[in-house]
């Protein structure tokens, strides 16, 4: 029944075609833009807060890590100079991770990159048309705690 059932068939169409792209996507950033998919959603999650600086659990939040996952990739990018650590002056308890100069530059030279590529093997291949009803499906069926 699993393998006639049209919900259970999309969805799987919808798995197949992310990981595709996803492998596609992240294989080039790395080899051209100098950076693991992982390291590029975690900067530029960082890079569209309004003062380049997110909590760790807004890190978390934000992507599939956990809070060691988290941990150990905010290590990672404070040793390539991309972030720094920050304790808040309002509740001690929080760290915050701040975007770098460096890292900035570091995530728009990936970032040209990753869009060319999106364009290539993602976006360039729907018409106008198309991607308007695609985006407009994916934010109606987006699941928001």
């Amino acid at each position: 029944m699993a393998d006639t059932d049209p919900d259970v068939l999309a969805f799987g169409d919808l798995l197949e075609a992310f990981r595709s792209l996803e492998k596609v996507l992240a294989a080039d950033l790395r080899r051209r833009g100098g950076m693991s998919h992982t390291w590029f959603d975690a900067l530029i999650r960082i890079a569209c807060e309004p003062e380049k600086v997110l909590t760790m659990n807004g890190l978390c939040a934000g992507t599939s890590l956990t809070s060691g996952g988290a941990t150990r990739l905010v290590d990672r990018l404070v040793e390539a100079g991309y972030v720094d650590r920050k304790g808040s002056k309002a509740d001690r308890r929080v760290q915050l991770v701040a975007l770098t100069d460096r890292g900035a530059e570091a995530l728009d030279a990936a970032a040209v990159v990753h869009r060319e590529n999106i364009r290539e093997h993602f976006t360039g291949k729907l018409t106008e048309r198309e991607l308007a009803i695609l985006l407009d499906l994916l934010r109606k069926i987006r699941v928001r705690p």
